[in-house]
């Protein structure tokens, strides 16, 4: 009843700082902390039973302006066996589906069907990218995709600034070309970019050891869909409460 009573005269200064809430962390269960941390934030994630099928979902939301932005990181393997890791702020809405062959990521940044869009994935390049650690201090990646859903573009590293521009750049590192059809299948993980690169649906020339630093951030090796026999989700709020599913 005394944490209640303090709780509730404290309630204006905890909703402009959720971080508030962290004395309270032994007084409060996990179920009492989630609650509060959810309707606070306006952001969450839970797992539930699809109405469609018999494979469950982990749905995740944010929709406020919070001071408190909470965080997700999801690790597993591609269906090559190769590491995945996706991480950052919590999407406004995104779904892991559960599948029984697969494990299928969908979030806000991609059309209702699924798929990713060139577009959507080179506006979140640069931000992804200043999430590499050990990334080099200087470096152009040219990406030359063409057709009518392609994008010519250079993402340029100059210390911790980090753009994307339109055109072509004079001098890249190294150069990426594929046809629009093509880098949308490598982007949702429908062909393997070995398999690509043998068939010449996929040119890289320059520095490959720049291309295999920023293999996943580049989407070389996609994260949309991963092996079901290995994964963790986390989401985070900060440091008062982590909820894992795996």
């Amino acid at each position: 009843t005394r944490v209640k009573e303090s709780l509730y005269h404290q309630l204006p200064q905890i909703i402009e700082n959720p971080a508030a809430l962290e004395p309270y962390e032994l007084r409060l269960t996990p179920g009492q902390r989630r609650a509060l941390l959810e309707v606070i934030t306006g952001s969450g994630c839970d797992r539930r039973p699809s109405r469609h099928s018999p494979e469950d979902h982990i749905i995740m939301w944010q929709n406020s302006d919070s001071t408190l932005m909470p965080t997700y990181k999801l690790l597993g393997a591609d269906s090559n066996g190769r590491p995945v890791l996706q991480k950052g702020d919590a999407p406004r809405f995104a779904i892991l589906e559960l599948g029984q062959l697969a494990h299928t990521f969908y979030n806000s940044d991609q059309p209702a069907a699924g798929r990713v869009t060139v577009q959507a994935w080179f506006e979140s390049l640069a931000a992804r990218l200043r999430q590499v650690a050990g990334r080099p201090e200087t470096a152009v990646v040219q990406f030359d995709i063409s057709g009518e859903n392609g994008r010519v573009a250079a993402l340029t590293l100059h210390g911790n600034e980090i753009s994307l521009i339109d055109g072509r750049h004079p001098d890249p590192t190294v150069t990426i070309s594929a046809t629009d059809s093509t880098w949308l299948a490598l982007l949702n993980g429908e062909a393997a970019p070995d398999a690509l690169f043998l068939q010449g649906k996929l040119a890289i020339t320059g520095n490959l050891e720049l291309v295999l630093l920023l293999a996943e951030t580049i989407a070389i090796a996609p994260p949309s869909k991963l092996r079901p026999d290995q994964w963790r989700l986390e989401f985070n709020y900060q440091d008062l409460l982590t909820l894992v599913y795996e």
